[in-house]
C-alpha cells in the first residue's frame, strides 16, 4: 500500500500518438498519478500493477473470427508528468 492514486478520470489520449499501420492501429493515453513521494523504481512497478489489475487495463482479444481486436494494453509510468501512459492498439484482419 502506497497511498496514492490513479486518478481515472483524467485519462486522454495523448495528442500526436494515433498511427495506422498496415494491420494495426496504435496509439497512447494517459492517466495522472496522484503520489506525493518520489517515483522509484517499486512505486512505477506498483502503479503499473495495480492498473494491469483493474477494469480499466484491456486484455489481449482472441482474433477468430474477428475483422478487429484489441492488443493488449503495455504501460509505463512518466515520472516528469507523473502520468501512467498506456500503449493501446487495434488489430485487423484482410
Amino acid at each position: 500500500m502506497f497511498n496514492g492514486k490513479i486518478l481515472t478520470g483524467t485519462r486522454k489520449e495523448v495528442p500526436g500518438s494515433y498511427r495506422q499501420h498496415a494491420y494495426q492501429d496504435v496509439w497512447q493515453e494517459s492517466m495522472d498519478i496522484q503520489y506525493e513521494g518520489e517515483l522509484t523504481e517499486e512505486i512505477r512497478a506498483a502503479i503499473c500493477t495495480a492498473f494491469r489489475r483493474s477494469k480499466h487495463y484491456t486484455g489481449g482479444g482472441s482474433s477468430f473470427g474477428s475483422l478487429r481486436w484489441n492488443g493488449a494494453d503495455s504501460v509505463h509510468v512518466d515520472t516528469d508528468k507523473r502520468q501512467l501512459i498506456i500503449c493501446k492498439s487495434v488489430n485487423l484482419a484482410d
